[in-house]
């Protein structure tokens, strides 16, 4: 226990590996691990602390968090405080915020300034007039919280309305009485393995919550559940699990959702007991008293009062769902028990997203998949934690300390009250989201109730995380707001948006610069306890230091807001975490710990017994209950409300589920944004399908990207490299527009504009484009936004509960006449602050204690020798094998080699590369009420590296003879020494594996990892894969099997490759028999190469 003792390595081995996590905003909190020398982080690893498998899996991270050292150690990390040059008190030059120069100043000065003008704005405007943006203190403060000396000073306005959740809080709570993200609605992992069939509607798990969520819902599919996803595109995680994708307009999803249940309706295929008995308002016979009874559910489907029947012809011409498919998807719905039905939020990220929240689940309830193992209707998901549910099975303790409530203004997002329609219209709850910049421009906003009011801000304050300056919708109002208050502080890792147009700009902390931190946000099933890896960079400090010395300057006890040290709240957690019996029938204490350890650790607590040694917990940080199946563990949701809906009443006013729900139409009243019936009904949204013209004529959507996690990771190379910020658009709408594939262009909307390269691809479907998420914008003078933020082209109306509607807007792209954008990733400086050039003897004592830790691990109940080649006891030629039809193109394994071998952005020895097959097919056009049917549009992913063939072609054409191919392991490998990086090899090779970098006058290719091999472990690249279909065996064990597949990738899979179907390569007409073994995707079966389309940019697949 040293490094919490002196905080420093252990300098008798010279370093040392510290768990952590990934902690940036996605939720998923995967495992992470580094390896620390001289203060200095070396390179990365996931999990691997025991054997992985299906029940007990490793908890793998994703790209991004396999990048993280690239972004704490970025040359932009902010490092002393900074002042804007030209202001002054009131300030100054306000036109210059965004584009002024910066002069480093003094902590001392920075305070002074920020608390001498929080003083005179509170004075003379009122505290009211300060709105913080800030939130979350960086995990530190749990929940939605902000401004902890603001609110001892006297408060200052916050926000409110929904982002991430969008319509689904309040129409959930109002509907069924809960609303947790899925938390507690999602059955267990092992639960799900049991439904016959899956919906996922609007989710993609890949990108949305990488790590191991879609590896789990694998577990389903390779037990039998047939999934169908519903999109408006082609998402990665459909190339894993879909066995059916129906392709659906944005904002129309309600519709296709009514016209599924005119068909159960009309055959009588429905739930009518669970409906009877668990549910009011589905028709005339069971409405609430006080209700019309016309105005039902059923009714209103069948058109009975208005005329209009909600049946396949009229949800068609919305949605753009062909009647067939509408059909056989009611149908399947219908008669499939157990069947699970999953939303994601995204569908309620709409001008009318109530509306689908209502339809989802009254759907989903009429077909009686509630309750009982498999069956499932239910939301969220937006975190890794919330994707299986269930109580927690290891929770930590108390942190110890509060913190000061806000006197003035209720905490963002109402605290949750606003969520669970608990209004009070005596209180005041700031300024909803998708209107806080016209609010600080206009004066104006909406106060519930009490209608337009005025609000005159003159502050903002940023200190914590958050993004709210990139995240919200219009960006270019929001620089009109940063530009026309008096005074704009903010704290940060990076000169980010909110940074760029302040003032005063503070340095802050991050995860890995702090003493300790308990991270549960992974699953139900795993607690981490993240250590200092690193110190801060300069003067950086934590987000509650800088609070609380402003606290100081106003004459607060400090205390108040740093009421103990991170460290001690840290410990408070884990010394009262508790984890669940085996037997589930109550808690222990997860740690031991003794008088000793205390004194050694110095911090305060109370001896005790518990499950794990504390010295032994500290060894990895981390603890994961071990499960089985039939381990009494799992949870279905509304298990007891289906056997005795009396006893166990839902949380709405009928004790049961609402489809028909006066009290959501009352709280939609409360809001004053917009109405709603009190049934589903389909409503038409503003900026949606019908509102297209010829001026915006498409829409766009904008999605979680693996590259970024909401605004963060925007300013790694690397994430920019193997995840290009392409817009996406279908070949029919480019043709259209005379846009070609890889070129510039301009998208705009009434909003903004911004530049992009095209990713011209039939993985979106036909009149909708997609732009990523979070991306920093960059403002040329042309008041275009060449970074690409898809909120510079989203505004969002004021609806429902205040939620951002990102998901209904109108765009239209065109070539752009300009200079051509440059590669995004040659935009930013790769370099980083710490230089980590390796001695090969450094790494092979860092893979020797990650196999010692291994080996030691208390839960380690099988060994890894079983699943990993040792080069040291283990003999004969090794190969890859991959299985294709299991990849979602995640790219964990590039980013894994990358950091282990540290190659600068646009080098890479493995390769992941998007095919895409099917095609389009459109009966008149593209728009309007035609029907566009999806041909079996598809794609799957080859990763690729050097393949250490049988006959290298490198081997037989280098002039140096440096290349040589092992006797016994079968590694190709390139002796630097000889190597002149004359570059024939790579151009001999027709997997493109050889990397030459010409300023070194060298080649560089995959070793498979030999140095990790001889040590015991994996490979980087397989390690990392967190859908476990990338590995290495022994040929031999192999061979027998898969020497037809192997042949087979020879011939057919590997010709796909850019470099090998080019006329003019010499490689390509020859075999070199790779020792790659393929398992072919199922969407490749029976198609030749002609059929087969490569999706990637061109610079996914080449060294640059």
């Amino acid at each position: 226990m040293e490094r919490f003792v002196e905080g420093t390595e252990n300098q008798e081995n010279s370093g040392r590996w510290v768990t952590h996590s990934c902690f940036f905003a996605c939720g998923g909190r995967c495992v992470n691990r580094s390896f620390v020398c001289d203060g200095k982080v070396l390179f990365q690893d996931t999990d691997s602390l025991h054997a992985d498998s299906p029940d007990y899996p490793q908890q793998r991270g994703c790209a991004r968090g396999r990048s993280l050292r690239h972004a704490i150690f970025s040359k932009d990390r902010l490092t002393h405080p900074l002042k804007r040059k030209h202001w002054s008190v009131g300030g100054g030059n306000k036109g210059l915020r965004g584009c002024d120069e910066w002069e480093e100043i003094s902590w001392d000065e920075a305070l002074g300034i920020v608390a001498s003008e929080v003083t005179r704005i509170k004075e003379a405007y009122g505290n009211k007039s300060i709105l913080a943006l800030g939130y979350e203190y960086r995990n530190v403060i749990p929940g939605l919280y902000t401004a902890p000396s603001l609110n001892a000073y006297g408060g200052c306005t916050t926000t409110w309305g929904q982002a991430s959740q969008g319509a689904f809080p309040l129409v959930s709570n109002s509907m069924k009485g809960s609303y947790n993200l899925g938390a507690l609605d999602f059955s267990d992992r092992y639960e799900i393995r049991k439904a016959k069939l899956i919906i996922m509607w609007g989710q993609n798990p890949a990108w949305s919550q990488a790590g191991n969520p879609l590896y789990h819902y694998l577990q389903a599919k390779k037990a039998g559940a047939r999934f169908v996803f519903i999109d408006s595109w082609f998402n990665p995680s459909m190339q894993v699990l879909a066995d059916e994708w129906i392709a659906v307009r944005p904002g129309t999803d309600t519709a296709l959702l009514l016209g599924i249940a005119h068909w159960m309706i009309t055959h009588d295929s429905y739930d009518q007991e669970f409906l009877d008995s668990h549910c009011v308002g589905f028709d005339a016979d069971h409405m609430p008293k006080d209700a019309n009874p016309k105005d039902n559910f059923k009714d209103y489907v069948l058109g009975t009062y208005d005329g209009v029947p909600k049946n396949s012809t009229w949800t068609s011409s919305i949605c753009g769902v062909p009647k067939q498919r509408i059909v056989s998807l009611a149908k399947e719905m219908a008669n499939t028990k157990p069947m699970t039905m999953r939303a994601s939020q995204a569908p309620a990220r709409s001008d009318n997203g109530a509306t689908f929240v209502q339809a989802f689940y009254t759907v989903g309830w009429m077909t009686g998949n509630v309750g009982f193992p498999g069956a499932e209707v239910s939301a969220g998901g937006s975190a890794g934690n919330m994707v299986f549910g269930g109580e927690p099975l290891v929770r930590p303790g108390f942190k110890g300390c509060t913190w000061p409530e806000n006197p003035l203004c209720q905490p963002p997002r109402g605290g949750g009250m606003l969520a669970r329609g608990e209004y009070d219209p005596d209180l005041f709850y700031g300024i909803a989201m998708p209107e806080v910049w016209d609010a600080v421009v206009s004066g104006k906003y909406h106060d519930f109730v009490h209608g337009i009011q005025p609000i005159d801000i003159r502050m903002l304050w940023k200190i914590g995380d958050g993004g709210r300056m990139n995240q919200n919708p219009k960006f270019m109002q929001a620089v009109k707001a940063f530009q026309s208050v008096e005074f704009v502080v903010a704290s940060d890792l990076w000169m980010t948006n909110d940074a760029q147009y302040a003032d005063i700009v503070l340095p802050a902390s991050s995860f890995w610069e702090r003493d300790a931190q308990v991270l549960t946000q992974i699953n139900r099933e795993t607690l981490i306890f993240a250590q200092k890896v690193c110190d801060p960079p300069g003067e950086a400090k934590e987000d509650l230091w800088i609070e609380a010395e402003l606290a100081k300057r106003w004459g607060i006890d400090p205390s108040l807001v740093q009421p103990l040290s991170t460290k001690q709240m840290a410990f408070n957690e884990l010394l009262g975490a508790e984890v669940i019996l085996p037997d589930g029938s109550g808690w222990e204490p997860l740690v031991s710990v003794t008088n000793e350890d205390l004194k050694e650790l110095g911090i305060e607590g109370v001896p005790h017994e518990g499950r794990v040694p504390l010295r032994e917990f500290l060894e990895t940080g981390v603890y994961q209950v071990p499960r089985h199946e039939g381990d009494g563990l799992g949870h279905v949701a509304y298990a007891d409300f289906l056997k005795d809906p009396s006893r166990s009443p839902v949380q709405t006013s009928s004790g049961k589920f609402e489809i028909y729900c006066s009290n959501l139409v009352q709280r939609f009243k409360d809001f004053g944004l917009s109405d709603i019936a009190p049934i589903a009904n389909y409503v038409p949204a503003r900026d949606g399908f019908e509102a297209e013209s010829s001026e915006y004529p498409l829409q766009c959507i904008s999605v979680h990207v693996p590259s970024r996690s909401h605004q963060l990771f925007d300013n790694v190379a690397q994430l920019r490299e193997l995840f290009p910020h392409d817009v996406w658009i279908n070949p029919l709408d480019a043709k259209r527009s005379g846009i070609s594939h890889g070129e510039t262009v301009h998208i705009s909307s009434a909003y903004g504009q911004i530049l992009r390269r095209a990713k011209v691809t039939k993985l979106v479907m036909p009149g909708v484009v997609i732009v990523g998420q979070g991306a920093w914008p960059s403002i040329n003078n042309q008041g275009i936004d060449e970074g690409g933020n898809a909120n510079t082209l989203q505004g969002s109306k004021l609806t429902g509960e205040g939620h951002c509607t990102w998901n209904t807007s109108l765009v239209r792209v065109d070539p752009w006449v300009g200079e051509p954008l440059q590669l995004d990733y040659k935009r930013i400086d790769d370099s980083r602050n710490q230089e980590t050039n390796v001695s090969s003897s450094l790494k092979m004592l860092a893979f020797k204690q990650e196999k010692l830790l291994q080996n030691n691990f208390a839960q380690n109940k099988s060994s890894h020798e079983s699943q990993t080649i040792n080069l040291s006891k283990d003999t004969g030629e090794l190969a890859f094998f991959f299985n294709a039809d299991e990849c979602s193109g995640c790219k964990a394994c590039v980013a894994a080699c990358k950091d282990v071998h540290n190659l600068p952005a646009g080098k890479k020895f493995r390769k992941v590369l998007t095919f895409e097959v099917g095609e389009w097919e459109v009966s008149s056009r593209v728009h309007g009420d035609t029907t566009v049917e999806n041909q079996g549009v598809s794609s799957f992913t080859l990763s690729v590296s050097c393949n250490h063939c049988d006959k290298p072609a490198c081997l037989a054409v280098c002039p140096r003879g440096a290349i040589s191919k092992d006797s016994q392991t079968g590694i190709v490998s390139i002796d630097e020494d000889a190597c002149i990086g004359c570059g024939k090899c790579a151009k001999a090779c027709p997997h493109d594996a050889p990397v030459v970098c010409k300023d070194l006058r060298k080649t560089f290719k995959c070793d498979l990892c030999k140095d990790r091999l001889q040590a015991g472990l994996e490979p980087a690249c397989v390690a990392a894969c967190t859908m476990r279909c990338l590995h290495v065996f022994l040929k031999n064990n192999l061979e027998g099997s898969f020497s037809e597949i192997n042949r087979t990738v020879s011939e057919n899979i590997m010709s796909l490759l850019p470099s090998a179907r080019s006329e003019n390569h010499s490689a390509a007409k020859q075999s070199c028999d790779p020792n790659c073994f393929v398992v072919p995707h199922r969407f490749a079966d029976g198609l030749d190469k002609s059929q087969i389309s490569l999706s990637s940019m061109i610079e996914e697949y080449k060294n640059e």
